[in-house]
């Protein structure tokens, strides 16, 4: 069982879903970012990779809150109580890449476009 129960996991499982979709277009964004013709494209794939990655990082956050407070009450202080938290939000913290790309690919398009003066607005 997951140490934090089953909300813990569900809100994990939901927080991972998300990371993958978002953090796809959060790296899709940053390879496309360079490139004159898709600097658009990119600009749009990096917010969309921000907002999703937020989602993803307060679902971590609220997994790893879950994995904390259930286990206060008997084990506080202990190395398995430590081992539980470290992993919930080391899993967190690799979640945070997604924004951080999202972030990324946003400063790249925009870098392009005002290098070759295009507008990134439609």
């Amino acid at each position: 069982m997951y140490p934090g129960g089953n909300d813990a996991f569900a809100y994990l499982v939901g927080a991972v879903s998300i990371f993958v979709l978002f953090g796809l277009c959060s790296l899709l964004g940053l390879v496309l970012a360079p490139f004159l013709r898709t600097a658009r494209v990119a600009h749009k794939l990096g917010f969309i990779g921000i907002c999703g990655g937020l989602v993803a990082l307060a679902l971590a956050l609220v997994s790893s809150s879950f994995v904390a407070s259930e286990r206060v009450k008997r084990e506080l202080g202990t190395a398995r109580y430590r081992a539980a938290v470290k992993g919930s939000l080391f899993m967190a913290g690799a979640i945070a890449l997604a924004p951080l790309t999202g972030v990324g690919a946003l400063c790249w398009s925009r870098r392009t476009a005002k290098v070759n003066s295009i507008s990134l607005e439609d």
